[in-house]
């Protein structure tokens, strides 16, 4: 009876031994566990991805929407314009740069080129601007009004991470300033530059 106990003790203590050594092990590699790629913290920000794979932080800006009309001889037109302060971004990227953007859950089934998108800036003196729309009213002519021209960057959309999309511009992107955006009003933009070399 005191042998049986004794197994049975041993036996214990090995499946206890077995059951820590296991817990450990499994504790160990979920902590070494890391993400596969680090994505944006926030849904709808926008980021480089750096050579090593680490996140750059763009320039986030808020967007001024203004309208400026402009007086002839027989008529006058109108121009509606995003506006940026600064001629240039301080950040400043490679032309051949990829991005990122964190993107809403429930969103992967619509077709990331009807919200998103990159466009070159129009720099002036002391802002960055994107036309939006132009109305032109005459005595000859009567009134017409019209939407800009789509300025927008011919990109590539991929899965990025859990949660995020990786933007690729289709070619190298030319020296100038740029915005990334998501069309859905908001007034939130990142931009950046790309230098000549």
């Amino acid at each position: 009876m005191l042998k049986a106990v004794r197994s049975l003790s041993l036996v214990r203590l090995a499946a206890f031994t077995v059951l820590l050594i296991t817990s450990n092990a499994v504790g160990a590699i979920a902590q070494d566990a890391k993400p596969a790629v680090e994505e944006p913290q926030y849904v709808g920000r926008f980021a480089e991805i750096g050579p090593d794979g680490k996140l750059i932080d763009l320039e986030q800006q808020k967007v001024t929407f203004e309208s400026k009309a402009h007086n002839h001889f027989i008529g006058v037109s109108v121009t509606g314009e995003a506006v940026v302060p600064n001629a240039k971004s301080p950040v400043r990227i490679p032309a051949g740069a990829h991005f990122v953007v964190r993107i809403s859950p429930g969103s992967e089934n619509i077709d990331p080129s009807t919200y998103l998108s990159l466009r070159p800036f129009i720099v002036k003196k002391d802002s960055r601007q994107i036309l939006m729309n132009q109305a032109k009213a005459g005595v000859f002519q009567g009134a017409k009004s019209s939407q800009a021209a789509d300025t927008s960057i011919a990109v590539t959309f991929k899965k990025y991470g859990a949660s995020s999309l990786e933007i690729v511009p289709n070619a190298p992107l030319a020296p100038g300033e740029y915005v990334l955006a998501v069309q859905n009003g908001s007034a939130g933009v990142y931009c950046f530059g790309v230098d000549a070399n």
